[in-house]
């Protein structure tokens, strides 16, 4: 979901055009909405723990450390732009739920 977003758009924006068709055609519960931005970066999270393991088990694979940079720099993105906070009120109101949870 987040690895889809190109780096020039707004996270919550880029993330929402993939929800909203999803939630078309399996419609999401609120609690589902209120997980998803923080399950996303869940996976980000895994896929850099695994690379860094991965490339400690076989060092001249480099296309291990490669293909982790652009999930660190959206993991820095994150966390500089604040916006684990805001996405569920964010997702909710985009698609049609009750904002105050």
């Amino acid at each position: 979901l987040l690895f889809h977003i190109s780096p020039g758009a707004g996270l919550l924006e880029g993330v929402l055009p993939f929800v909203l068709a999803y939630h078309s055609e399996c419609p999401l519960e609120a609690a589902e909405v209120d997980a998803l931005f923080g399950l996303a970066l869940m996976r980000v999270c895994t896929s850099v723990s695994m690379s860094a393991y991965q490339s400690k088990l076989d060092p001249d694979n480099e296309y291990l450390l490669i293909s982790a940079q652009p999930a660190w720099k959206l993991l820095e993105r994150v966390a500089a732009d604040g916006i684990e906070e805001c996405a569920p009120a964010f997702l909710r109101k985009a698609l049609g739920f009750d904002t105050d949870g």
